[in-house]
Order: C-alpha cells, then sequence, then structure tokens
C-alpha cells in the first residue's frame, strides 16, 4: 500500500495558494526583465519605489482573484489531479491573455485617448481591472478542466479561511482602490511620481487593514473568499462616500484634523467592509454547516 499522500489527503489550499504564489513569482519575473531590458541611460531616471509599489497593487489583485477563483473551484469539482499540469496551462493561459489584452483594448484606447493623458490614464486604471477578471475567468476554469476533477467535498480549516480571507480581500482591495485613485486622478490634477506613490502606499495600507480584519475575525464556515471578494469591492466605496464630505468641506477643517478623518477612513472603511459582510454570511449560512 502506498503512502503517498492522495489528492483527497491534501489540504485543499495547496493547489490554490501554490498556483496564486506562482503566478505572483512568474509577474515579478517579467517586471524584473522589464527593468533589465530598458535601456541604461533610461533605467538611471526611472525611479524604483512607484514602479515597485504600483506592481504590488495590480499584481496582488491578479493572484487574489486567482486564489479567489481556484477555492471556488476547489470546493465545486475538488482539487485538480494533475495540479502540474493544470499551474502550467494556468500561467500559460493567464498571460497569453494578457498579451492579446494589450495588444487589443489597451491599444485601442491609447488610440482613441492619445493625446488626453488624464483621461487616457483613467481608462487604463479600469482597463487593468477588467483584464485581470478576464484573466481569470477564462484562464482558471479550462485549467481546472483539464487538470481532471478531484474529490469532494472539501473540508477548509480555520487556518485556511484566514489565509484565504487574508490573501483574497487584502491582494484585491489594494488593486482596487489604486484602480479608484487612479481614475479619479484622471479628472484631477494630480501626476508625478510622488502622487504615484503615494496613492500606492494608501491603496497597500487600506489592503493590509482589510487583510487583518480578515484574519482576526476570520468566517466560521466555507472557504471565505467570495465574502472576502465582496468586501474588498465594498471598501473602495465605503472609501469613496467618506472622502466626498472631506472634499467638499475639508478646507474649513484643520489639517491636523482632515488627516486624522483620512486615516480613521483607511482603517474604518475595510473593518466596517468585513465585519457587516461576515454577519451577513453567518446570519444566511449558519456556522453549523461547512467546515
Amino acid at each position: 500500500m502506498s503512502l503517498a499522500p492522495t489528492a483527497a489527503a491534501r489540504s485543499p489550499l495547496l493547489v490554490p495558494l501554490a498556483l496564486a504564489a506562482a503566478l505572483f513569482a512568474a509577474s515579478a519575473l517579467f517586471l524584473l526583465i522589464g527593468l533589465v531590458a530598458v535601456p541604461e541611460a533610461v533605467r538611471g531616471q526611472l525611479k524604483l519605489a512607484p514602479i515597485v509599489l504600483q506592481w504590488l497593487c495590480k499584481d496582488g489583485l491578479l493572484a487574489g482573484l486567482g486564489l479567489a477563483a481556484a477555492c471556488v473551484l476547489t470546493q465545486r469539482r475538488g482539487g485538480p489531479r494533475r495540479p502540474i499540469g493544470t499551474a502550467i496551462c494556468a500561467l500559460l493561459l493567464v498571460f497569453a491573455i494578457g498579451l492579446l489584452w494589450s495588444v487589443t483594448v489597451d491599444a485601442w484606447l491609447y488610440g482613441r485617448l492619445a493625446a488626453q493623458r488624464r483621461e487616457l490614464d483613467a481608462a487604463f486604471a479600469v482597463s487593468g481591472v477588467l483584464k485581470a477578471a478576464a484573466q481569470i475567468a477564462l484562464a482558471w476554469p479550462l485549467a481546472w478542466w483539464i487538470g481532471g476533477r478531484g474529490a469532494t467535498p472539501v473540508v477548509w480549516s480555520g487556518r485556511a479561511r484566514r489565509a484565504i480571507g487574508a490573501l483574497v480581500g487584502g491582494g484585491v482591495c489594494a488593486g482596487l482602490v489604486l484602480a479608484l485613485q487612479q481614475g479619479a486622478a484622471g479628472f484631477a490634477a494630480l501626476d508625478g511620481d510622488g502622487h504615484r506613490s503615494g496613492m500606492s502606499a494608501v491603496a497597500l495600507a487600506v489592503g493590509a487593514v482589510l487583510a487583518l480584519a480578515c484574519a482576526l475575525w476570520p468566517l466560521r464556515s466555507g472557504h471565505g473568499a467570495l465574502v472576502a471578494l465582496a468586501a474588498a469591492a465594498l471598501t473602495p466605496l465605503l472609501l469613496l462616500a467618506a472622502a466626498v464630505p472631506m472634499a467638499l468641506y475639508g478646507q474649513a477643517l484643520d489639517l491636523p484634523l482632515l488627516i486624522a478623518l483620512a486615516l480613521s477612513a483607511i482603517v474604518a472603511a475595510p473593518a466596517l467592509a468585513w465585519l457587516s459582510l461576515r454577519a451577513l454570511h453567518r446570519r444566511l449560512r449558519p456556522a453549523a454547516q461547512g467546515g
């Protein structure tokens, strides 16, 4: 009798987490290759911090969506019987779809808005979110089909739910908050590396708060990826709702008070989004169900 662990014995989080990590690492490798390939005269003028911070937000969005989709597919079809083939297929498809999107949709946007820099930046921000969603929505189901159906039902541990909520919520939230800021900056007088670094840092901070909330107060059933996605989508809306009155009446407030209100919104919005959706999930799906 073989002592090797079967697909059913493995943690259901293993393949989704490994796939998200591989996607993150591959994107980092492409970023490094791109930086090395830039001519040395141009490379000396580049500021690395804005590039890396923005990449962390955008790749966090892609990896978070990938982890969420993998958890949903694992719940429905079980872990893939051929995980290596699944990973290879998923990575090849996701980057092929991204390349196709860049040479079609992004090229079309550039042709239409090349003379309008701010509007082009806002359009690229929305396009980046849609591209990430399309990459995962098309690549992951096909990769799971190639990998073969695994054992079901799947039971998720409390530790797995903490990890899924933190990684999915934090990554996706950071990417969406950055896209919201970039879209808003397209209609305001915001430009330069300093503003880009600031927007990325704020997005990462909001994502970190949501990740911490998901880890401290995990769900009690299921994998929690969809609830984390919903919280990540709700957080930018709450931030936008808080930013409107501050933008309208901020001139009447002292700068320290305005900064304190902004910091409070950064902390309160993701925490409120997660706790409210967690409470709704507990009411709709009692903790007696699931793992």
